[in-house]
C-alpha cells in the first residue's frame, strides 16, 4: 500500500479519469451491454463453423485474391464486348416487345414439336450418314467444281434473262401457257386447238422465199419482226416490250418499236378467285 500511495503512481489521477470515463459511458451502458451480448451470440455461432470453414476461408483468402488480381483483368475484353453486344441488342429487343404475344404462342406451339424432334433426329441419322458418305466421295467435289464453273460461265446469261422474269413475268407466263396447251380434251385424250394464218399477198411475203423484208405494196404485206425485244435486261430500256408493241398497219417495223411500252404484263399470282384446273 505504501507503493500505491506514492505520488509517482498517479493513482489519484487514474481514479479521477476512470470516474470521468464511467460518467461519460453511463448513458449508453445498456447499449454496450447489448453489444457484448450480441457479440457473444455471433461468436458462439461462428464457433460452430470455425474449423474448418472459417479457417479455410481465411487461409484461402490470399490465394483467391491473388487469382482475382491475375485473372480479372483478362475478363475486361469480355465485359467490354458483352456491353457492346447488349447495346446492339437493344433495338432488336425493343422491336420484339410488340411481338411478345406471338413469340409466346410460338413457344407454346413449338413445345410439342420439340418433343417429337427427338425421334425425328433419330430417324435422320441414316440420312446424315448417307450425306456424309456422299460429301466424302471425291467425285462429288469434282462435280461441285464443274457446277461452280458452269455457274460462273452462265452468270452473264442469268443476268440477261433474270429481268425478263423479275420485271416482266415472261417465263412464268410461258410455262403457264405451255402447261395449258394440251390441258383440254375428252375421254379419248387431249387435243390442241390451232388455226392457220395465211400469208399476205405481195413480193417477199412470209409464205415463200424472199430476197428482202416484205415492204408493201399491199396494206398487209409489211414485215413486223422484233427478235430481241426490250425486257429490262442489261443495256435495254426499262420496259416489257414483247407482247405490248402496238401493231403499225401499212408500215414495216423491224426491231424495237418506237417509244416505251411500259411494264404492264399479265399477273400469275394464284388467288381464291383463280381457277386451278
Amino acid at each position: 500500500m505504501a507503493n500505491l500511495s506514492d505520488d509517482r503512481t498517479r493513482l489519484a489521477r487514474f481514479t479521477e479519469a476512470l470516474g470521468r470515463t464511467s460518467a461519460i459511458v453511463a448513458p449508453v451502458a445498456e447499449e454496450q451491454a447489448a453489444l457484448f451480448r450480441n457479440l457473444d451470440t455471433t461468436f458462439t455461432a461462428f464457433a460452430a463453423i470455425a474449423r474448418p470453414y472459417l479457417q479455410d476461408s481465411i487461409s484461402g483468402g490470399p490465394p483467391a485474391q491473388q487469382t482475382a488480381i491475375e485473372e480479372l483483368p483478362k475478363q475486361r475484353p469480355f465485359l467490354v464486348n458483352s456491353t457492346g453486344f447488349f447495346h446492339d441488342l437493344r433495338p432488336g429487343v425493343k422491336a420484339l416487345s410488340g411481338a411478345a404475344g406471338d413469340l409466346a404462342d410460338a413457344f407454346t406451339i413449338g413445345e410439342p414439336a420439340l418433343r417429337k424432334s427427338v425421334q425425328l433426329n433419330k430417324d435422320l441419322k441414316p440420312v446424315f450418314q448417307s450425306l456424309e458418305r456422299f460429301a466424302e466421295d471425291p467425285l462429288v467435289a469434282l462435280g461441285v467444281q464443274d457446277l461452280t464453273q458452269t455457274a460462273k460461265i452462265a452468270n452473264p446469261l442469268f443476268n440477261a434473262i433474270t429481268p425478263s422474269q423479275t420485271e416482266c413475268n415472261y417465263w412464268t407466263l410461258l410455262f403457264r401457257n405451255a402447261a395449258s396447251l394440251l390441258s383440254e380434251g375428252d375421254t379419248n385424250g387431249t387435243g390442241q386447238r390451232f388455226m392457220i394464218v395465211a400469208a399476205p399477198q405481195g413480193p417477199n411475203n412470209e409464205g415463200s422465199p424472199s430476197s428482202a423484208p416484205a415492204n408493201g405494196p399491199t396494206k398487209d404485206n409489211y414485215l413486223h419482226a422484233n427478235p430481241y425485244p426490250n425486257t429490262a435486261g442489261p443495256g435495254q430500256t426499262e420496259e416489257c416490250e414483247a407482247g405490248n408493241e402496238a401493231y403499225a398497219s401499212g408500215k414495216q417495223v423491224i426491231g424495237n418499236a418506237p417509244g416505251n411500252q411500259g411494264k404492264a404484263t399479265q399477273k400469275t399470282v394464284l388467288s381464291s378467285d383463280t381457277p386451278t384446273n
